[in-house]
């Protein structure tokens, strides 16, 4: 987690199935750019 503006943000992830035999990942990824937008 890294802060952006004034946020904490995971910048990398993984989903990854749960199956008997073990976790099998099928998806890990990074942000590299990141945008945020408040509501008022």
């Amino acid at each position: 987690m890294r802060p952006a503006d004034g946020v904490q943000v995971p910048f990398t992830g993984e989903v990854a199935w749960i199956r008997p035999e073990g976790r099998r990942p099928y998806f890990i990824g990074t942000v590299t750019v990141l945008a945020l937008e408040f509501a008022p």
